[in-house]
């Protein structure tokens, strides 16, 4: 008896748009409860990308259509990437890397690669034009961090700050216990236990929570913020029962609950670090986190402790906090009693 040959049925998607096919695929990796900042990098990247490559065809993005586009285009198009602005540093400039890193470029090239395999595998398209696109290997570098002395210049910059109660407290949870931003801004009021708060649960990558004590500074930053945030929202006949509110309520905002978003919080710390002079090119927000893990492994805490803490999956992870200086060198050297 011959093999039996099963018909490949045709994609009702063969020939939609292009934002129709990345609206598909989002869909799928959201029942496969993929995290919602996984997806939401996904869109940042499809979207970005086919805006520009919409742009060089001529055509709007709702009009491009993807079977047009071939494996030397999307090649082409991570090599402009590289150099091309980065607009998170529109307002900022100076502040701006000289050229995308090579975590951001394969980030983005690992996106196309699953989305036109996606869109191929199910005969969406004719061919994956993804196939085999290079992207550049991630070479393992030291996190930054601030030294303690430039850590407690932004203290002095959130004293004297637009909304100095909330960037404080602001300052003493990321210095203190080192969350990500996007777990900072998905903080509500009732993550927060004990009174006066002594404890916060934070919901990390893949919707992982875990309870993260506050140091004693952070306990009376929030202490002091609470009611200046309670005022506020009173000031503006609000409610809210996200965390951190925005120091002033935008004209034209966008219903929905009072909140600082991630961008917003992005935004803040910059301003922080710019106020304290500590800003350079390529430092942004996610400096303190590395100096909060960074303080804590100097300290003395174990690694499985930080990593506890810090919500990594894996150990390799928070063993890259593990900066050797110098002066470490050197400390180690005297402490040899053969020397």
């Amino acid at each position: 008896m011959g093999a039996s040959v099963v018909a490949i049925r045709p994609s009702r998607l063969a020939g939609a748009p292009a934002t129709q096919l990345v609206e598909a695929w989002l869909r799928e990796l959201d029942a496969a409860g993929r995290a919602p900042a996984t997806l939401a990098g996904h869109r940042w990247h499809l979207t970005d990308t086919l805006t520009v490559l919409a742009a060089d065809a001529g055509v709007p993005l709702e009009r491009l259509n993807l079977t047009d586009l071939t494996h030397g285009h999307l090649v082409d198009y991570l090599a402009t990437y590289r150099h091309s602005p980065d607009r998170r540093y529109t307002t900022d400039a100076r502040s701006a890397p000289q050229e995308r890193s090579d975590y951001t470029v394969a980030r983005r090239a690992a996106t196309l690669r699953a989305f036109f395999a996606w869109a191929a595998r199910h005969a969406h398209l004719p061919a994956d034009p993804a196939a085999g696109l290079p992207a550049p290997k991630i070479r393992g570098h030291l996190p930054r961090a601030l030294e303690v002395a430039d850590a407690q210049l932004l203290y002095t910059a959130a004293a004297t700050s637009r909304f100095p109660e909330r960037d404080t407290a602001l300052v003493a949870l990321a210095l203190g216990s080192g969350p990500r931003l996007g777990e900072m801004a998905g903080m509500r009021l009732p993550d927060l236990t004990g009174r006066p708060p002594t404890h916060i649960r934070v919901v990390g990558k893949g919707g992982r929570q875990r309870r993260v004590p506050l140091t004693p500074r952070a306990q009376d930053a929030l202490d002091a913020y609470l009611p200046a945030r309670a005022a506020r929202l009173d000031r503006w006949s609000m409610a809210s029962d996200h965390l951190w509110v925005p120091h002033r309520l935008l004209p034209h905002r966008v219903p929905g609950p009072v909140r600082l978003s991630r961008t917003g919080l992005a935004d803040t710390f910059d301003r922080l670090l710019d106020a304290a002079g500590l800003r350079a090119p390529g430092l942004r927000a996610h400096v303190l986190r590395g100096t909060a893990a960074t303080a804590l492994l100097r300290a003395g805490r174990s690694v499985r402790e930080v990593q506890a803490l810090l919500g990594h999956a894996e150990l390799a992870t928070t063993a890259k906090y593990l900066l050797v200086t110098e002066d470490d060198l050197a400390a180690t050297v005297a402490a040899n009693p053969l020397g």
